[in-house]
């Protein structure tokens, strides 16, 4: 029979609803999600340790009236920020908590 281990068990913590265009730095591990719908709806998510961040992780685009929607992971104390198109738009954060 192995170890246990020691490693504590993360689960996700409480949506947290963020703006377009806005640089936010990470407190825990966790992932961002957004999108847009209507006439050529994009998102994009860029994340890295740069403040501003300049690495895209995420993107997305669709021609027509469709939902738009990307995801991705963000490290703890890493920055990231979504940049979103479209008639409608969302942007929401949920981080991993122990």
């Amino acid at each position: 029979m192995g170890a246990r281990s020691t490693t504590p068990i993360k689960r996700l913590g409480s949506w947290a609803a963020r703006s377009s265009a806005t640089v936010y730095q990470a407190a825990t591990d966790g992932f961002v999600v957004c999108g847009g719908d209507g006439n050529d709806p994009q998102s994009e998510i860029l994340t890295d340790s740069s403040n501003p961040p300049t690495s895209v992780r995420g993107s997305n685009s669709f021609n027509g009236a469709v939902l738009s929607t990307c995801c991705a992971p963000v490290k703890k104390g890493h920055y990231y920020k979504m940049t979103m198109q479209g008639t409608t738009t969302f942007a929401f954060w949920i981080p991993l908590e122990p």
